[in-house]
């Protein structure tokens, strides 16, 4: 009994060696096959071939997003553009007045605002928190905008006041500000937020080059004072802002996509050409 199970167990371990050594020449075989397969004229061509195809793709990937790096600077404009404005104060002037330069030398444009662009402009005034300017009441800010040969392209005029703080609302705010105020890093002042004109849009032939901004009077104590563009985009420039990555990506494989539909017509358009240079000379030579 106990020989039967040595001799079974004898042949086991002969098949399982059999099955390995079948399996060790089966892949030897295998691997000398892919190893001729390599070393042939054939795979070499493939290989090379593939090699250019993926090169080519390459170069058009890169060149699709320098396309499209470059189209977004020249068809994208600066979203905001903030301008100090420096009023002029005179004896004999009742009302102080500001001009703001807006022309850039630039191959782009002659001007900061980008012609066919919507803008919403708005003034920033920072003023002191005072009495005086609290009994001020209402005033008027007068803007006007010209271009280039001095013609009037906009105007708005609109009423503006300081907002009114109570005596309890003032110290309040001065106990919070104690410390700020003490050190320098602040001032009792409020900034306001004006809209003289929404949805401006800028000539595309003439640019607007000078705004000058009015105030109706001058008692207006003034710390500082800004006007502000700020885009508002339409269409495809929205689209290009606010969705940045989706519609790059879908910009630049339209552009990769006609590129090889481009490439592909020029090489059947060589191959053509050089197959009748090739029956000419065939010709010829019969």
């Amino acid at each position: 009994m106990e020989d039967t199970k040595i001799s079974n167990k004898e042949d086991n371990e002969t098949v399982i060696a059999v099955n390995n050594t079948s399996i060790v020449q089966k892949a030897s075989e295998l691997i000398e096959e892919i190893k001729l397969f390599l070393l042939s004229g054939e795979a070499q061509r493939r290989f090379l071939s593939l090699f250019i195809f993926f090169i080519i793709l390459f170069a058009m990937l890169i060149l699709s997003i320098l396309g499209y790096c470059l189209f977004y600077f020249l068809y994208i404009p600066q979203i905001a553009h903030s301008l100090p404005v420096y009023f002029q104060y005179y004896d004999n002037i009742e009302q102080p007045t500001a001009e703001v330069d807006l022309s850039v030398n630039s191959w782009r444009q002659n001007g900061i605002l980008t012609g066919g662009q919507y803008y919403n402009i708005f003034m920033e005034l920072n003023v002191p928190d005072s009495q005086h300017n609290y009994d001020l009441g209402n005033f008027m800010i007068n803007l006007t905008f010209k271009n280039a040969k001095n013609e009037t392209v906009g105007y708005s005029s609109r009423p503006c006041i300081v907002k009114y703080k109570s005596f309890v609302q003032k110290n309040i705010e001065s106990i919070i500000k104690t410390v700020p105020l003490f050190l320098d890093v602040a001032q009792e002042s409020q900034t306001i937020y004006l809209p003289l004109i929404e949805s401006y849009i800028e000539d595309e032939e003439v640019s607007t080059t000078k705004a000058i901004i009015t105030l109706s009077n001058k008692s207006l104590h003034l710390n500082s004072a800004r006007i502000n563009f700020e885009a508002r985009f339409h269409g495809l420039r929205y689209y290009m802002y606010h969705w940045k990555l989706l519609t790059a990506v879908l910009l630049i494989s339209i552009l990769m996509f006609w590129e090889i539909v481009i490439t592909f017509l020029l090489w059947r358009s060589v191959l053509r050409l050089l197959k009748d240079a090739v029956e000419k000379v065939e010709n010829k030579k019969k």
